[in-house]
């Protein structure tokens, strides 16, 4: 492991890359101590992980993006938080285009409650498809309810559509796979308790599959879709940090669970190396520690790692290296971005 400079980001949330770079999606901090505010970034890096530019922005009192996208137009996405103490409700969702030029537009969407962005995609046909969960309109005081949304217009960010996801509580994660079809996961809230859900449908909105798991007390927050159209989700729950292994049809294939640190063991993210393999990285936010693990087809992890700091994101590259975003703590050094080295032969 070894930490990658990721220019002015403290800390980071999301990553994306093509075959040209890496992006970085985080947060910096800004002003005194005692009044530090924190606010959005984006760093580019080559593929030998030189830093090729540094964005910085400033939209609310704070801001900090969960998730970021690369468009085939070439334009980068953010979505995330915006936050302003002195407004009743405070946190809004913010989405935000750059293109080549800089910041291109910003769309800030306010119910009449809190609410938050927690993940982004870019889709065929100039769209850009965004989820999270809302205290406002959609949902109330005390649950909360998804949303997500399609951006049809790259160039202004002017319309939106909205899909009806109202059976599910939260939103964390999406994933766009053949023919533009949505892979949402989140949960939903049944008898006070949270499930872990995942669904799969059309761009046209039409239901293709639809997967409410049995266990309680469980939320999933990452997902990923394998060439095959295997689909891998990762979430909490009661008994720690959990992982679904699911057929293209919907069966469930196996549930594995780490507890590497007890009941307060999350998830973090999930990714695909060069040779297909699945990576799941987590840990506690209550000991600042983190798990690494190689998840395999039958349920097995032949492979697992402890190290300090805090995950959030994860990619492969084509030398089945993993770049982990998050807030890394690494010999004397600190740092948002670490690199684990894989050696593809």
């Amino acid at each position: 492991m070894q930490l990658v400079n990721s220019g002015g980001i403290d800390v980071a949330f999301a990553l994306t890359r093509t075959k040209a770079e890496l992006l970085v999606a985080g947060h910096y901090w800004s002003g005194p101590p005692d009044t530090q505010t924190y606010h959005s970034a984006i760093a580019r890096l080559a593929p030998d992980d030189r830093l090729l530019d540094d964005i910085r922005a400033n939209f609310a009192e704070y801001d900090a993006p969960r998730g970021i996208a690369l468009h085939p137009s070439g334009s980068v996405f953010l979505a995330g938080v915006a936050t302003e103490t002195t407004q009743d409700p405070p946190y809004r969702s913010l989405v935000v285009r750059f293109s080549a030029q800089g910041l291109a537009w910003r769309a800030d969407e306010r119910s009449q409650k809190n609410e938050q962005a927690t993940a982004i995609a870019a889709g065929p046909a100039g769209t850009t498809y965004v989820v999270g969960y809302s205290y406002g309109a959609l949902g109330t005081d005390d649950q909360p309810r998804a949303f997500l949304r399609r951006y049809l217009d790259v160039d202004s960010g002017t319309s939106t559509v909205a899909y009806d996801v109202s059976d599910f509580a939260r939103l964390d994660a999406i994933t766009i796979g053949e023919r533009g079809r949505l892979y949402l996961a989140g949960s939903s809230l049944i008898a006070g308790q949270y499930r872990a859900h995942v669904r799969v449908i059309e761009r046209s909105g039409t239901l293709v599959r639809d997967m409410l798991f049995e266990e309680r007390t469980e939320q999933a927050n990452a997902l990923l879709l394998k060439d095959d159209g295997t689909i891998v989700v990762a979430g909490s729950g009661a008994h720690g940090a959990f992982a679904k292994w699911i057929t293209p049809e919907g069966l469930e294939l196996f549930t594995s669970w780490v507890a590497a640190f007890g009941e307060t063991t999350t998830t973090g993210a999930l990714a695909l190396d060069a040779r297909g393999a699945v990576w799941w990285v987590g840990g506690s936010p209550e000991v600042n520690s983190s798990f690494l693990t190689n998840l395999m087809e039958d349920g097995d992890r032949p492979w697992t790692s402890l190290f300090d700091g805090s995950a959030h994101a994860m990619v492969g590259d084509d030398s089945c290296n993993l770049y982990l975003a998050g807030d890394f703590g690494l010999g004397e050094g600190r740092g948002p971005l670490l690199k684990v080295r894989g050696g593809a032969e």
